[in-house]
């Protein structure tokens, strides 16, 4: 399996274009199809600081996880493929930093998106069929003017997205260790899904 960890910070615009450039007109819409599995964590997608996140210590452990439950190593009840192919894309993404046409066919290629929910989170409308979008929201965190808590913005619009698999996680104990284990273990199920389902088709 090709594994390739795309989330330098300094160079996220470098590796976005580049993703926009290589890519084709013509895109699949189903995220099980592709031949990269691409996860993007959409960094500061808000000014506000209980939902402004750079994912850091997320991606980290994520890729920690891919590396030591891979093949025969992977004593868990999931694991990828042991003739796994895809190529596995982790990017850290700001996409302020983009116009609307580039955001659309950047998450069109996106098969995993994580992000806090709110305004910017609203992108993704544009994920392919069969994507998994992980929402963290503000559960504690007391606002003056903000929505009564949990604060699970827009998630009647989420809910009702049936092409997609949508999870929420809290954002309060997100840095600590029982979270980040269970968002590994939830973000490793859903690429183990995305590669099995390529198998089938």
């Amino acid at each position: 399996r090709r594994i390739c960890h795309n989330n330098n910070n300094n160079n996220n615009n470098q590796q976005d274009d580049t993703v926009l450039a290589t890519s084709t007109t013509t895109t699949t819409t189903d995220a099980s199809q592709m031949d990269t599995i691409r996860v993007v964590f959409s960094i500061h997608s808000s000014t506000d600081k209980k939902r402004r996140h750079d994912f850091a210590q997320q991606i980290e452990a994520l890729k920690r996880y891919i590396a030591t439950n891979e093949g025969d190593n992977n004593n868990n009840n999931v694991r990828l493929p042991k003739k796994q192919t895809k190529k596995i894309e982790i990017q850290a993404i700001q996409l302020s930093n983009y116009s609307m046409p580039q955001q659309m066919k950047l998450l069109s290629l996106t098969c995993v998106l994580i992000s806090a929910c709110g305004g910017g989170a609203s992108t993704a409308l544009f994920l392919p069929k069969g994507a998994s979008l992980v929402l963290f929201f503000n559960d504690r965190a007391p606002t003056k003017t903000g929505p009564r808590l949990p604060a699970r913005l827009d998630s009647d619009y989420f809910q009702n997205l049936g092409y997609l698999n949508v999870h929420w996680l809290p954002s309060s104990s997100m840095m600590e260790e029982n979270d980040l284990n269970l968002f590994t273990t939830l973000l490793y199920s859903q690429i183990v899904n995305l590669a099995s389902s390529r198998r089938v088709r």
